[in-house]
């Protein structure tokens, strides 16, 4: 199926992600919470996600619930490493 290009459209890739998204409507993306747990910054947490959820991560956002569970994995990674 050949998608129609019209002016200020980047390529074809572009136009077909721009329809799906419009067929698709997703929630607008979590902002990443303040961490509960003492000690960790949003700096680690974001950084542990990144490494967590590569492929994820530049194409959308995480749930709340995704960054919690992001926070416990670090604090469970730093207590195993003895920090």
């Amino acid at each position: 199926m050949r998608v129609p290009v019209w002016p200020g459209a980047h390529s074809a890739r572009h136009i077909s992600t721009l329809l799906m998204l419009m067929k698709n409507p997703r929630k607008p993306p979590a902002v990443q919470p303040q961490p509960h747990i003492p000690g960790l910054t949003r700096r680690m947490v974001k950084e542990h996600a990144t490494r967590l959820f590569r492929d994820v991560l530049p194409q959308q956002s995480l749930t709340e619930r995704e960054w919690r569970l992001v926070e416990e994995d670090l604090a469970r990674k730093l207590e195993r490493d003895g920090f």
